[in-house]
C-alpha cells in the first residue's frame, strides 16, 4: 500500500496568502469606488446647498418666483435630503470596508506544521 502524502505546508501557505491578497485587492477596489461615489455626490449636494442659499439669499421666495426657479429649488431640495442620507451610507460602508481591510492585513495565516 502506497503512503498518503498531502500537500505541503509550504504550498498551503502560498494558496492562503493567494487567496488573502485577492480578498485584499476587492476591498481596496470597493473602497476606491466608494471614495469616487462619495466625492461626486458630495460636490452635487454642495451644488445644491449654493443653489439654495442663492435662492434664499437673493429673496426668490416671494411671491414672484418663477416657476423654473422653484423647480429648481425643489430638486436642489431633493439632492440635499437624498444626498446627505447617502453620504451617511457610504461613510458607514467605508468604516466597515476600512476595519475589514484592517482586519485582513493584521491577520496571521494559519502557520501549523
Amino acid at each position: 500500500m502506497r503512503p498518503l502524502f498531502f500537500r505541503s505546508s509550504k504550498r498551503d501557505g502560498a494558496t492562503d496568502s493567494k487567496r488573502f491578497a485577492q480578498v485584499r485587492e476587492c476591498l481596496l477596489k470597493t473602497i476606491d469606488q466608494i471614495n469616487a461615489e462619495h466625492t461626486g455626490l458630495s460636490r452635487r449636494v454642495e451644488e445644491a446647498r449654493v443653489l439654495v442659499a442663492f435662492q434664499f439669499g437673493t429673496g426668490q421666495e416671494s411671491q414672484s418666483v418663477d416657476t423654473q426657479d422653484v423647480q429648481d429649488l425643489d430638486r436642489a431640495e431633493q439632492t440635499l435630503t437624498t444626498g446627505l442620507s447617502r453620504l451617511e451610507v457610504l461613510d458607514d460602508q467605508l468604516r466597515l470596508f476600512g476595519t475589514m481591510l484592517k482586519e485582513l492585513d493584521t491577520f496571521e495565516v494559519d502557520a501549523r506544521p
